[in-house]
Formats: structure tokens, C-alpha cells, sequence
């Protein structure tokens, strides 16, 4: 679902006259539904006969920003699990949970707590990728560093075969001192 799909039910005035009236629809009861989920990541509670009008308005006061930020984030928290991130420029923790997740933030946690993946109950695919790619490179640099420290390892152990005669040349040179 797109921004200008979300405004547009939210600016739909025949929308919310039915649903302030308790006259909606099937149809406008999935629009909602849909709508609802998209945003807060989770199914619009039905507890009430005034639940799609107060999910309505819970639509209608999100800031478009926000909204673009929770649609466009394609990582989700496991259920119950907030997040605790420290703002570097105000110094305040910052508590994230699905309602108020995007991939920028989730991107800095990672970052920050790499093995805390298990926190995610997804994690995009472009994402993995990265990371994956991220730790090839670790890997390679890890075994270029090994193989320039085997290096001179291997020349020195070359050297001293070379400078030490093996048996068979002591028995050779034993064997022409005695003539």
C-alpha cells in the first residue's frame, strides 16, 4: 500500500460519514483493515462496535512522514520485543517496537549489535546480502593477513633447508674427506 493509497482513505469523507454513523460496509471494513495494517504492522482490533472509526482516526492523525517511514521499512521485530537505542546527538534512549520500526533504525542496531539478528522476524533480503558479502570480505581480508604472515615463514624455512645440508650430502662429504 502506497502513501496516496492510505490518503486517500483517510481523506475519503463518505468513508468516515459511514463509519462515525456505524453504517460501513464489508468492502470499507477491508479498505480499513488493510490500511491499518499496513501502517501499524498489526490486525486492527475488533473489540468494540466503534473499532473502525477509532482506527480511523488513528489514520487520520499519523503524521505523512511517519506513515512514509513505516510503510517503506522492510524489517520487522518479533512479537513483544522493543528495542533501546541511544540518540548520539541528545544522549536520550530511544525505545523502538513494530509500530515505530524503520530500516534505518534497524539498520543502526544491527550495526551496533550484530548478533542480535534473532530479535528480527524478518530481515530483507537485500539486507542479507549485504551482510553476507560483508563477512566474505572479513574472511579474505582474514586470509590475505595469514597468507603474508606465512609468507616469510615459508622463505625462512626455505633459507635454512638450503643452508643445511641434508644427510645424505653429510654422508657424501664424509665419504670424500676419508679417501
Amino acid at each position: 500500500m502506497t502513501v496516496e493509497e492510505l490518503q486517500g482513505i483517510i481523506g475519503d469523507v463518505a468513508l468516515e460519514g459511514r463509519l462515525s454513523s456505524l453504517t460501513a460496509t464489508p468492502a470499507d471494513a477491508e479498505r480499513l483493515d488493510k490500511a491499518y495494517q499496513a501502517v501499524f504492522r498489526q490486525p486492527l482490533p475488533r473489540t468494540c462496535g466503534n473499532c473502525l472509526y477509532d482506527a480511523f482516526i488513528l489514520l487520520k492523525i499519523q503524521d505523512k512522514n511517519d506513515m512514509e517511514n513505516k510503510l517503506k521499512s522492510t524489517f520487522a521485530l518479533k512479537a513483544g520485543v522493543i528495542l533501546r537505542l541511544e540518540d548520539e546527538k541528545t544522549g536520550k534512549r530511544l525505545l523502538y517496537s513494530n509500530a515505530n520500526i524503520t530500516d534505518d533504525v534497524a539498520k543502526e542496531y544491527l550495526a551496533k549489535h550484530p548478533n542480535e539478528m534473532h530479535y528480527f522476524s524478518r530481515v530483507p533480503e537485500w539486507y542479507q546480502a549485504e551482510m553476507e558479502a560483508a563477512h566474505l570480505a572479513e574472511v579474505e581480508a582474514a586470509e590475505q593477513a595469514m597468507m603474508q604472515e606465512a609468507e616469510p615463514v615459508a622463505e625462512v624455512a626455505e633459507t635454512e633447508a638450503q643452508a643445511e645440508p641434508t644427510a645424505e650430502a653429510k654422508a657424501t662429504t664424509t665419504r670424500k674427506r676419508r679417501k
